[in-house]
This record gives C-alpha cells, sequence and structure tokens, in this order.
C-alpha cells in the first residue's frame, strides 16, 4: 500500500515520531538527573523504545549527544558520591551506545542498511552542495518559499551507486537552514545568522543546562540533518521552546515543568509510540 494511502495516527513519515521520542527521552533523562524516580526511568525507557522504533538515525546521533553534554555540563555538589554517580552514568551511556551497534535492533539495521546496501546514503553530501549551488546561483531573492523541489531537477547531481547516474532528483535539501537559505536567498541567510547570534547570547547569559535550552538545541540539531521545522507541529513546539528560552530568566541551574504539564506530555509520547 502506498504511503500516501496508509492510516496514520500522528505522523506519516517515522522519522519524525522518533525525533518526539528523543525529545521524551532527553526531557525524562534530565529529570533523573534532577530527581531519581522510578516514573522518570519508565518514561525514558518507553521513549527510547520509540526510538528504536522509528529507525530514526538522526534521533539516535541526537539524544546521544546531547545526553553527553547534560552529563558533562551539570553542576552537581562536590562531593564523592555525585561524582562517583555521574561517572556511572557516562559509563551506562556508553555501554548502551556500544550495546545498540552489537545486539541486533532496529537502529543497528538501520545504520548497516544505510552503510552497506542504501545506494544513497552517501548522495546527502553532494545534496547540501546541490542546495548551496542554488543558494549562490538566487543569492539576492532566492528560488521563493517552497520552489526547491520545482528547480531541484535542473541541480540533479551524479549518482554512482544507484540503477541509473540522474535515477532520483532530491526535492527536498535535507536540512532547514540550507532550505531557507535557497528558498529566500541572502535574506535567508541573514535571518539564520541572526536568529542564532540572539539564540547564543541569551543563552550563555543564563544557564545551558536547563529543559527548554536542551530541547530546543536538540531540534535545532535535528533541523542540520532532516527537514522538520517547517512542519506545523515542529514549528509550534519550535515557537514554545524558544518562548521559554528567550523570555524566562532561568536563574537556577533546574527549571522543570509543572507536573501537569509532565504527565500531558507523558501521554502525548506514549501515544505517539505505541498508537501509530
Amino acid at each position: 500500500v502506498p504511503i500516501s494511502q496508509q492510516e496514520h495516527i500522528f505522523f506519516v513519515n517515522p522519522i519524525h515520531e522518533g525525533i518526539i521520542s528523543g525529545m521524551g527521552v532527553l526531557l525524562f533523562f534530565y529529570y533523573l538527573l534532577e530527581k531519581r524516580y522510578p516514573r522518570y526511568f519508565l518514561f525514558l525507557i518507553v521513549n527510547l523504545g520509540g526510538v528504536f522504533v522509528s529507525q530514526s538515525k538522526a534521533a539516535f546521533i541526537g539524544i546521544v549527544l546531547f545526553s553527553f553534554l547534560l552529563l558533562l555540563l551539570r553542576k552537581d555538589p562536590q562531593s564523592v558520591q555525585k561524582k562517583t554517580g555521574k561517572k556511572s552514568l557516562l559509563f551506562i551511556l556508553l555501554l548502551l551506545v556500544i550495546l545498540t551497534f552489537l545486539i541486533p535492533n532496529p537502529i543497528r539495521s538501520m545504520f548497516h542498511y544505510s552503510l552497506k546496501k542504501d545506494p544513497y546514503a552517501l548522495d546527502r553530501i553532494d545534496i547540501w552542495k546541490m542546495s548551496l549551488t542554488i543558494f549562490t546561483d538566487h543569492l539576492w531573492v532566492g528560488v521563493g518559499p517552497d520552489n526547491f523541489s520545482e528547480v531541484a531537477a535542473a541541480y540533479n547531481f551524479k549518482q554512482s551507486h544507484g540503477p541509473a547516474n540522474y535515477f532520483k532528483v532530491a526535492d527536498i535539501p535535507h536540512n532547514d537552514y540550507l532550505k531557507l537559505m535557497a528558498e529566500m536567498g541572502l535574506m535567508g541567510l541573514v535571518m539564520i545568522l541572526a536568529f542564532f547570534y540572539f539564540l547564543a547570547k541569551k543563552i550563555f547569559s543564563t544557564s545551558l543546562v536547563n529543559t527548554s535550552t536542551m530541547l530546543l538545541l536538540y531540534l535545532l540539531f535535528q533541523a542540520f540533518l532532516f527537514n522538520i521545522l517547517f512542519n506545523i507541529f515542529f514549528f509550534c513546539v519550535l515557537l514554545f521552546l524558544l518562548k521559554n528560552v528567550l523570555e524566562k530568566e532561568q536563574e537556577v541551574v533546574y527549571r522543570s515543568f509543572s507536573p501537569a504539564f509532565k504527565y500531558l506530555l507523558s501521554f502525548l509520547l506514549i501515544f505517539v509510540v505505541f498508537l501509530k
């Protein structure tokens, strides 16, 4: 059955579900570092399962990277017990990564397929180069909003591992920042640079280790690997996280959502994983 004709509870693309589950993993990993309640561990395992079921390589890389960052940047009281606990968590996280690539599982299978069998796995770099070429060729005004796919065929590149040299046309740049640059030209580049300048200024003037900041950076990292920010759901999530980061004064290391919001988000994440 074609994917467009299949029924989907939430997202058509399972990678989107993996990204949401990845946000859930980071959220409850953060809460576990703050207060080690059993329910946080349970929700973390549920969302980690969602990442593996989705087979999203980007989501997996993101949760590993930002989990390490959370551990390394988190400020603990200077006690032997706390230092030992942090080392133990680092060891567990490293062990999880190693076991992921040793024990058969969906993430391992997807990495293996991409590296060994997918003829287009390494073409993403060429797609990014193609997107930069579109940007430089239409430097001042770009090709127009949502017109990337309209001009992509004219910039198609040779694919040495596919069934034909120009068999597949990349109709999306697989990078939200390159999409904005290609479609908006120089104005898009200025918007991106201004956004990250003011965001970095705000983050480094407050605290890097808090839920909103980490989830926002995780989402922006995913936008570098996949086109997600122009999806209405992720755009709303982006605005929500930006509001928390830019408007609230984060004077302490840990700032938590209200209990009611935690439970609401938890049920939403379980809904995404199990009711697909």
